[in-house]
């Protein structure tokens, strides 16, 4: 049996020891990293969380979702849409806003979205290609005209 030379070893040890080494990207997702070469998008994560909010008024701060590689550092030419929806736990209560967003610089924020009715526990999802994310929850309260209508939540 002939000995491997270091530079084959070598080279199949720093192959091995890369995350990913071969995997195809998912959906297509990739961008342009900040240290150049395509880098491939892992993860959705709501870097700004939808917080309490007034029932008919716009989430402030407004929702945002980075799009992360597997390192978590941001895919910052990753440009496919991402759409926001309520979580399981929120029926018949629509979402109004602009639900699908064009990331820029791998970033979608998310600046109008409102729900009408008062309800606690709601959650968003955030939603890419094969990638998804849930939010924290968050409460709904009644406007100070008591205008909303309570939820059906199961």
């Amino acid at each position: 049996m002939r000995p491997i030379s270091s530079f084959v070893a070598l080279s199949l040890i720093a192959l091995a020891a890369c995350p990913g080494a071969g995997d195809a990207p998912i959906q297509g997702i990739t961008g342009e990293g900040g240290g150049g070469g395509g880098t491939v998008a892992a993860q959705l994560v709501f870097t700004v969380q939808p917080t309490t909010t007034v029932a008919g008024q716009a989430i402030t701060p407004s929702v945002r979702v980075t799009v992360e590689d597997s390192a978590g550092a941001t895919v910052a030419g990753a440009t496919d849409p991402i759409t926001m929806t309520l979580g399981a736990t929120a029926t018949d209560v629509p979402l109004h806003g602009t639900t699908t967003v064009t990331p820029v610089s791998g970033i979608a924020v998310f600046s109008d979205l409102s729900i009408d009715s008062a309800g606690t526990g709601y959650s968003m999802v955030a939603t890419s290609g094969a990638l998804q994310a849930s939010s924290a929850s968050f409460d709904v309260t009644k406007s100070a005209s008591g205008a909303a209508r309570p939820s059906r939540r199961r």
